[in-house]
């Protein structure tokens, strides 16, 4: 008897970890770059805000305060760095922004718009840093997933044509026991020894499939309708009653069911021989 099918709806499926990956890569350079650095605000002609004096009055900015207002052309540099002269008078910033209101505020809007610029290019640097890396993971992720698959190929297909044996075994053994019960009228009944034996082997081979893909669920069910009422031992079970047309009738039921099943299991066997991608295919009951 094989071992019943264990739970297969645990783990993260590796196979898609890669693809993962790669798309997180993706998503992450299309949120930067579509995010890209903070522009700087623009400012209006008005006076400085109350957030920007406080900036521009702070002890480590009055020098550069100082360095604006004589870039710009409205004082010269005074007696010590936090110190201007305007006017022919040298004064502090505060007493420089008490007489001379318009040229502080124009001198504090030049400062606040200069360390956001500075703060800006960083910023770009930075985006344009990752904008050159994350290309390269996202290549190097999606080169490492084809490489694995490429390395594994032989191997999958060995599996695949193991399972392709099996199945075409367990078909031919069945279809071959419903031949001889449609033709045996009398005495012994054929053996199906060979059914059972071909049951199992195909049966393990479907198990060993579901254990590996645990995200698959197309496996996990052909392997339960092997002993199910169909295809199960019963198969070769209450043939002595019949008649011939009743033979006849449930020969072509069993047929059938071998066909559809056949069919499904050559599915998992090319999802086996193909590469690790998701295959929907293989989700269903």
């Amino acid at each position: 008897m094989r071992s019943p099918v264990t739970d297969r709806r645990r783990l993260c499926p590796r196979g898609l970890l890669p693809l993962t990956t790669a798309v997180l890569f993706t998503l992450t350079a299309a949120v930067l770059f579509t995010l890209g650095p903070s522009p700087s605000p623009a400012h209006a002609d008005g006076p400085a805000d109350d957030a920007a004096v406080v900036f521009c009055l702070s002890r480590a900015e009055r020098p550069r305060l100082v360095d604006a207002a004589v870039a710009l052309g409205l004082a010269t540099p005074g007696s010590t760095p936090e110190r201007l002269t305007a006017h022919g008078e040298e004064r502090d910033v505060e007493g420089w922004r008490r007489d001379r209101r318009a040229d502080f505020d124009r001198a504090c809007r030049a400062l606040v718009a200069a360390r956001q610029h500075e703060t800006g290019t960083a910023g770009e640097k930075s985006s344009g840093f990752l904008t050159l890396l994350l290309p390269a993971l996202i290549s190097g992720a999606v080169g490492w997933f084809f490489s694995a698959q490429l390395a594994t190929a032989g191997t999958r297909r060995v599996q695949a044509d193991a399972l392709r044996a099996a199945i075409r075994a367990f078909v031919n053994a069945s279809e071959g026991f419903v031949r001889q019960q449609q033709e045996t009228r009398a005495g012994l009944p054929p053996d199906d020894e060979e059914v059972h034996t071909r049951r199992a082997e195909l049966a393990a081979g479907l198990d060993q499939v579901a254990s590996a893909k645990r995200w698959w669920r197309l496996p996990e069910r052909l392997s339960e309708d092997l002993y199910g009422d169909t295809l199960g031992p019963r198969m070769t079970q209450d043939w002595f009653p019949l008649t011939s047309a009743e033979k006849d009738a449930r020969a072509a039921v069993l047929r059938a069911s071998l066909g559809r099943f056949s069919a499904e299991a050559e599915q998992v066997a090319q999802a086996v021989q193909s590469s690790g991608l998701p295959r929907p295919r293989m989700w269903r009951r």
